[in-house]
């Protein structure tokens, strides 16, 4: 159904909009940034299980909160301390002294045009990045805008999950943040978590030492006695004793410069193949030094075609790549050397 009014075209029914919807929402959300001012909320989809943030007059706070009306109730409280700690600083007025506001014509309604809403957008987005938190990622903690928290990062499939603890009135408290291959920091966070979970397992891989019983102690009475022993005669040192003698050293010296040197323990073996290509018709298998990953290169005309190929030989996607990855192991070598002879009989 249409109406004309003005000379304008209000569209009313089911499944429309009603008309000034758009204005009522934005004036809504203006009036709940005043309430809330000089706080304000955002939801940030890195967290899941607290996902909205706190900022304080533009500036990020680490308060992180699960429901939004959590995170208002807290903003209400913080607005309190302020205004008792200004009350009570501020000397008290007359209210005879207080000078009479003039009164002011109410500003006209904003017309709800195309233009209008587009610089509401790029407003929107100037703010959204000037308030986004700053993070910084370590093997062992997670910074936000300067505060360290310690973390612990876990590698699962197609995104890194983080669980960061945090102080909440005095507890502690574990919030997870989930960080996907779409993400731009994932390969920061990805490098981050690899580099920690090496770590980890080059101190696994250290044998533990059996803890020994101490020897019983023996009472000074219960010592059997021990039967005098002659002294040893002591050796002669003659010419022929002390030739002998440097002739066995010099051997042993040789033994040793000539038997293999073992590797240190917990040092990972060089990959020789690191760096190299295996190329063939519409793809390319790169073994990436700067991203530590085995990738599977694969032109648009032969994507479709290879791409059950590549994925049941293990590879996995990557949009930020374009590429299928593995990690940069002697396994995933091995498994890319069968993987192209499967694409060349398949291209062929």
């Amino acid at each position: 159904m249409k109406n004309y009014i003005n000379g304008s075209i209000v569209v009313t029914g089911h499944g429309k909009q009603p008309a000034g919807l758009a204005s009522y929402q934005a004036k809504k959300a203006a009036a709940e940034l005043a309430a809330l001012a000089p706080y304000s909320v955002k939801k940030d989809t890195c967290y899941s299980s607290a996902p909205w943030h706190v900022y304080d007059d533009g500036k990020a706070l680490c308060e992180f909160f699960e429901t939004k009306k959590a995170a208002v109730a807290w903003i209400i409280e913080q607005k309190k301390r302020r205004e008792t700690i200004s009350s009570d600083a501020a000397p008290a007025v007359a209210v005879d002294e207080q000078p009479e506001q003039p009164a002011q014509d109410p500003a006209p309604a904003a017309q709800d045009t195309d233009e209008n809403r587009r610089e509401t957008i790029s407003n929107n987005e100037q703010e959204e990045k000037r308030m986004s938190p700053v993070f910084e990622f370590l093997p062992a903690a997670l910074v936000v805008n300067g505060k360290s928290f310690p973390a612990v990062y876990t590698i699962e499939e197609n995104a890194v999950v983080i669980a960061a603890t945090v102080q909440e009135n005095g507890a502690e408290r574990v919030v997870t943040i989930n960080v996907p291959d779409t993400d731009k920091n994932y390969m920061l966070v990805y490098a981050v978590a690899d580099e920690t979970a090496r770590a980890a397992a080059v101190v696994d891989e250290q044998p533990e030492q059996p803890a020994q019983d101490p020897a019983p102690a023996v009472a000074v009475d219960e010592q059997p006695e021990q039967p005098e022993q002659d002294p040893a005669p002591a050796a002669q040192d003659t010419d022929e004793n002390r030739r002998e003698t440097i002739s066995n050293d010099a051997s042993a010296l040789a033994e040793r410069r000539h038997a293999p040197e073992k590797p240190p323990r917990g040092v990972a073996p060089e990959k020789p193949f690191a760096g190299e290509k295996i190329c063939g018709q519409g793809w390319t298998i790169v073994f990436d030094i700067a991203l530590q990953r085995t990738r599977v290169i694969v032109q648009d005309e032969n994507r479709e075609q290879l791409r059950p190929i590549i994925e049941n030989a293990g590879f996995y996607y990557s949009k930020n790549t374009d590429s299928w990855h593995k990690k940069l192991t002697f396994k995933a070598q091995r498994a890319a050397v069968a993987l192209a002879e499967n694409l060349r009989a398949a291209v062929a």
